[in-house]
C-alpha cells in the first residue's frame, strides 16, 4: 500500500486550462466547480449511521457484515485501514450505489 498526500498537477495543465480559461483559470475552475457542487446529491447523509463500537457491530448482523479486506476472525491484517482491528460493510447499499464501511480500533 502507498500512503501518499495529494499530488497538484496544476503546473501540467496549466497551459491547457489557459487556452480554455484564460489568465484566470484557477479562478474559473474554482467556480465552476462550485456551481456544480450545490446541485449533487449529498449521499453521505443516505448513509446508515455506523454502530457506536465494535461489540454492535459484530452483533448486528441484519444490516452489517464483515468487510473482508479487514475481519478480525479472518484476515487481521487491515491492510488498507491502518490501525483498524475490524472493519463491517452495510449489507445494503443506498440507492446511488453507495454503503458505508466503519472499521474500529479497540
Amino acid at each position: 500500500v502507498l500512503w501518499s498526500r495529494p499530488i497538484p498537477l496544476g503546473w501540467y495543465f496549466a497551459p491547457q486550462w489557459e487556452k480554455k480559461h484564460g489568465l484566470r483559470w484557477p479562478r474559473a475552475l474554482c467556480d465552476n466547480w462550485l456551481k456544480s457542487d450545490r446541485f449533487l446529491r449529498n449521499f453521505a447523509a443516505d448513509l446508515p449511521l455506523c454502530p457506536c463500537d465494535l461489540e454492535h457491530a459484530v452483533a448486528d448482523k441484519g444490516r452489517y457484515m464483515p468487510d473482508p479486506d479487514c475481519d478480525k476472525d479472518s484476515n487481521p491484517t487491515c491492510l488498507y485501514h491502518y490501525g483498524a482491528i475490524h472493519c463491517v460493510l452495510s449489507g445494503t447499499p443506498v440507492a446511488q450505489g453507495a454503503s458505508q464501511q466503519c472499521c474500529y480500533d479497540r
